[in-house]
């Protein structure tokens, strides 16, 4: 998975499987009406039900890596939202559902991109 993004290593998990058997969840920014709710509310909608998997294309860990290292968010914040995914992700353990993540190794790419991140961490527009 080394040399492409997340989204084509999604692509490459679900064109081999059927798609009646599992929904694809895009994580885009919260909506106005959606940031006045607590941040994970937006997945808990989508927690499949028991025997259903779910794929959502955005982890929950982008408030405390992305958002951290592009600075978009203060630190008590991503503190504390460190402690919001350790609940949510027991939540989900004691009711039975299991959440295996996939997250990109980005190796040589992400480090140069992270690296870029750092030293310009407040940017004015998406893709500067």
């Amino acid at each position: 998975m080394g040399r492409f993004g997340q989204g084509t290593a999604i692509s490459a998990l679900t064109q081999r499987l059927d798609p009646r058997g599992f929904k694809l969840y895009p994580v885009t920014a919260p909506r106005t009406y959606e940031q006045q709710r607590p941040w994970l509310w937006r997945f808990w909608l989508k927690v499949p039900n028991r025997g259903e998997m779910v794929i959502f294309d955005r982890s929950w860990y982008f408030r405390v890596l992305d958002e951290r290292v592009e600075g978009t968010i203060p630190e008590k914040e991503w503190r504390q939202a460190y402690q919001d995914i350790v609940e949510f992700e027991r939540m989900l353990a004691d009711d039975g559902t299991v959440h295996p993540q996939v997250l990109p190794s980005y190796l040589e790419e992400g480090t140069t991109r992270t690296g870029s991140r750092l030293s310009r961490p407040i940017r004015s527009k998406p893709g500067e």
